[in-house]
């Protein structure tokens, strides 16, 4: 997500304005299709695919708008996927927090965080359309449109060329960076201790570096070496107080204790540097790496 998925019902002052409208013939709330909207922002472009097949998959579809089709090519504009949608009939007759919705129906806005940011300051300047701009600024508002579709393209092809650098095979003398280091604990480390929302790749790159762990086969060597007391480790501490971990939050720790696991990757290979470093040492190596990442 590029930001919380945001969410809003309607107010009454505008469903009473939006009722006064000489165009529209408007019974009930139900017949308002944006009584309810909710907005999903992403980071990358190339999610939007995905999202907009599990949103289709998921709820039923009454209407989808993909509002960059309205745009000729040589306009600059709002770009974002619209869906009206209801909720399946078997969510209304299970779920019991649905039942009584059954009329009504929400919009769901899907974009990128460029386009969000196109949307909120075109909004906020009242720049929706290319006759709305001053003749002497349009120049320049083409230009920030196009900057903004160029973040999205430059995103996705630092994707690309990420996935196909992580993909290639690397050998023992390979200088660890942060898509390395996290290569190699994926495949080392258990894949059910991962936090996959907040491991601290940078800040653990800058501990084992302090240390002189600055390659694949010494941070190989490392998590060998101290595998049995790592494990053990973790499995003492799998069965405690999932609250002991006064640094993770509630959600993120309670999630891995139901999975039967205590610690992150990052958590274990601190667990591997204390065992091989010293507590002590390595707690002061930490706290000035975490300065540096900072």
């Amino acid at each position: 997500m590029g930001t919380p998925i945001e969410g809003r019902v309607k107010t009454l002052t505008s469903i009473i304005e939006k009722r006064g409208r000489k165009d529209t013939d408007l019974e009930s709330v139900t017949d308002f299709r944006d009584l309810i909207g909710t907005r999903i922002t992403l980071l990358f472009h190339r999610d939007i695919a995905t999202v907009d097949r599990l949103v289709q998959e998921t709820f039923d579809l009454i209407e989808r708008i993909d509002k960059a089709e309205e745009l000729e090519s040589s306009q600059f504009g709002y770009q974002s996927l619209h869906f009206v949608l209801k909720v399946k009939e078997n969510w209304l007759s299970s779920v019991p927090s649905f039942k009584g919705l059954e009329g009504y129906v929400f919009e769901l806005q899907l974009r990128t965080l460029a386009q969000h940011i196109w949307a909120v300051a075109s909004h906020k300047l009242q720049y929706k359309r290319e006759a709305s701009v001053p003749s002497h600024l349009r120049r320049s508002i083409n230009r920030v449109s196009a900057l903004l579709e160029m973040v999205d393209l430059e995103f996705d092809r630092v994707l690309s060329e990420r996935e196909q650098y992580i993909s290639e095979p690397s050998d023992e003398d390979s200088h660890l960076n942060v898509d390395l280091l996290a290569s190699v604990l994926d495949l080392l480390l258990p894949e059910q201790n991962k936090d996959e929302d907040s491991e601290p790749y940078d800040e653990l790159l800058a501990e084992l570096a302090a240390v002189g762990i600055d390659t694949v086969g010494k941070l190989t060597d490392l998590l060998t070496e101290t595998r049995v007391s790592r494990e053990a480790h973790e499995a003492k501490r799998a069965v405690e107080d999932p609250m002991d971990d006064p640094d993770s939050s509630w959600e993120r720790t309670l999630s891995r204790h139901r999975r039967g696991v205590f610690f992150t990757h990052a958590g274990l290979v601190r667990i591997s540097l204390d065992e091989k470093y010293g507590n002590d040492g390595m707690r002061a190596l930490r706290w000035k790496a975490r300065r540096q990442a900072s």
